[in-house]
């Protein structure tokens, strides 16, 4: 009986190996699957690629309460690929996998949701197509690697704390497709250097780079009308600024000030050595002097001007070397470089005068 039952045992085992090596064969353990919402997802764990194909949103999972397919295997994903059909990305979707690397979005996505790519601290380079026209709330926030980034002209709003804490993070251009910066976009991008805005920026929002220690200058399109409170604050390292005589509202402490925190009051230190390029009269002078900062001023000849097609108006600039005379719009309104301006057709232009001190002042011109 004993040997008979050891000889029953030795049969189920064998037959137990060889389904076991069929299932390994046929399911290996580097390929996992699955769906979210109606788009399908695939991860090969050997190279740490996930791919998300289909058509629709990928879920929201970060208000949910919920976990994606992928999560239970989040440190071991270092690229995504998104595929072109997919219409949106999640609030959550890829928060705190911490080893991507890499990031392919698809032609149709649309939203990049809240917290989509939060705390993806090994993601160097990300290119936003020209589809996306949403980048949430704290998207790519404390994606503390990121270097290099661009987004495409399509994109309309940037949410608060988008890309908050990419401490990495050198230069940005904001294309012309943006109309809104949410508070608090860039806020502590220690590295940052560098800023350009679009033509469509119409507020500098609350806080938008506070704490960015390396921003050393400024340029503030003639299209921003209002820059809210701490907005520049805890920029160390800007001793000057030009606000355009276009800027209608300054809010308290936007410029000029270290900032610190506690539970009962926050604190206001000025920075030393802080001036102010502005125009007299506007709400960059009446900023200056209501906080006694240095203010230089600059002065166009006039600030408004109404002309007929093919009629002619010289500008002179104060304050500063000019060097050079610009158009927003040549199709309506030339300017050569000695600032005679040169109607073309109907509608308005505005012509700045680059001064080398970086102040720019601002004249609008009406054709009629």
């Amino acid at each position: 009986m004993k040997t008979k039952s050891i000889t029953i045992r030795r049969a189920l085992s064998a037959v137990l190996a060889v389904l076991i090596i069929a299932a390994v064969a046929v399911f290996p353990a580097s390929a996992k699957s699955g769906t979210a919402g109606k788009c399908k997802w695939s991860f090969d764990e050997k190279t740490g690629a996930l791919k998300i194909t289909g058509s629709g949103a990928i879920p929201d999972y970060f208000y949910n309460n919920s976990e994606a397919g992928w999560d239970s295997f989040a440190d071991k994903i270092k690229s995504v690929v998104i595929g072109n059909d997919v219409t949106a990305i999640g609030h959550g979707s890829f928060d705190e996998c911490r080893n991507i690397t890499s990031v392919k979005i698809g032609t149709s996505v649309k939203k990049i949701g809240c917290y989509a790519f939060y705390n993806c601290t090994k993601l160097e380079k990300l290119t936003i197509p020209a589809n996306v026209t949403l980048i949430d709330d704290g998207a790519f926030r404390k994606c503390s690697k990121l270097s290099a980034l661009s987004l495409k002209s399509g994109v309309k709003s940037l949410g608060t704390l988008a890309f908050g804490e990419c401490k990495s993070l050198t230069k940005v251009t904001i294309p012309d497709s943006v109309t809104t910066l949410w508070a608090q976009v860039f806020k502590k991008c220690t590295s940052l250097t560098s800023v350009k805005f679009g033509k469509k920026v119409k507020e500098i929002s609350a806080n938008e780079f506070d704490g960015c220690s390396a921003l050393k200058s400024v340029k503030i399109p003639y299209t921003v009308k209002t820059i809210d409170a701490e907005a520049y604050g805890n920029c160390s390292a800007l001793k000057k600024v030009f606000i355009p005589n276009t800027v209608t509202t300054v809010d308290k402490h936007a410029f000029g000030y270290k900032i610190t925190y506690s539970a009962k009051e926050q604190k206001y230190t000025k920075v030393k050595g802080f001036t102010i390029y502005a125009v007299k009269k506007t709400a960059g002078a009446k900023y200056a002097t209501s906080n006694k900062f240095t203010v230089k001023y600059v002065a166009l000849s006039a600030y408004s001007a109404s002309l007929k097609v093919k009629g002619t108006k010289t500008l002179t600039a104060s304050g500063g070397k000019v060097s050079g005379w610009t158009s927003s719009n040549e199709k309506i309104a030339k300017v050569n470089e000695s600032g005679k301006i040169t109607a073309v057709k109907k509608g308005t232009a505005y012509i700045t005068a680059k001064m080398t001190n970086g102040a720019a002042p601002v004249c609008k011109v009406v054709v009629k």
